[in-house]
C-alpha cells in the first residue's frame, strides 16, 4: 500500500467516524470507497457496526462502499466477518437504502463462498442478479401521511 494511501484513509476514517457534520461523514464514507485496500472497509465496517451513525444516508453509502471494496477484491481474506455485519443490518436497519446494499453484499459475499466450497477459483466481477422484495413498503405508501393520502384518492 502507498503511503499515500494510508495517510488519506486514516485522515478519511477520523472524518468519517469522527465528524459531527454528516455531509463531511458521507463524503468520507464514499471516498473510503475510492481506495482500493482492506483497511478501507474495516474502518467503514468498525463505525457501522458501533451503531454510533445515526444518519441512514451515511450508514448506506458506507455499506456501498463496501460493496465497492468487494467488487475489487479487497475483502476476500474476511469474507464471512464483513457477511456478518452485512448480515445484521440487512434485517435490522431501519434504512430500506441500508437494508438494500446491505442485503447485496451478503448477496455477492455468499454468491463467492459457495464458489470456494464448490472448489472453483471465486470471481470478482461475475455474479448473479440479486431479486429482493423491498422490506419497508411499496415506496408510494410506505410513510403513514402517504397511506392516509392515497385512502383518501
Amino acid at each position: 500500500v502507498p503511503e499515500e494511501a494510508s495517510e488519506a484513509v486514516d485522515l478519511l476514517g477520523d472524518l468519517y467516524s469522527g465528524s459531527k457534520d454528516e455531509h463531511v461523514r458521507l463524503c468520507a464514507a464514499e471516498a473510503l470507497g475510492c481506495i482500493r485496500v482492506p483497511k478501507s472497509a474495516w474502518l467503514l465496517l468498525q463505525h457501522l457496526s458501533s451503531g454510533a451513525e445515526h444518519v441512514g444516508d451515511v450508514r448506506a453509502t458506507a455499506f456501498y462502499s463496501l460493496l465497492r471494496l468487494l467488487q475489487a477484491c479487497q475483502l476476500d481474506t474476511h469474507l464471512e466477518s464483513v457477511r456478518e455485519h452485512a448480515a445484521v443490518a440487512q434485517y435490522e436497519d431501519k434504512d430500506r437504502y441500508v437494508t438494500a446494499y446491505a442485503a447485496e453484499v451478503v448477496h455477492r459475499i455468499d454468491h463467492r463462498l459457495l464458489m470456494v466450497w464448490e472448489g472453483k477459483e471465486p470471481s470478482c466481477t461475475r455474479t448473479p442478479a440479486l431479486v429482493r422484495w423491498c422490506t419497508h413498503g411499496n415506496g408510494w405508501g410506505s410513510s403513514p401521511e402517504r397511506q392516509i393520502r392515497s385512502k383518501n384518492a
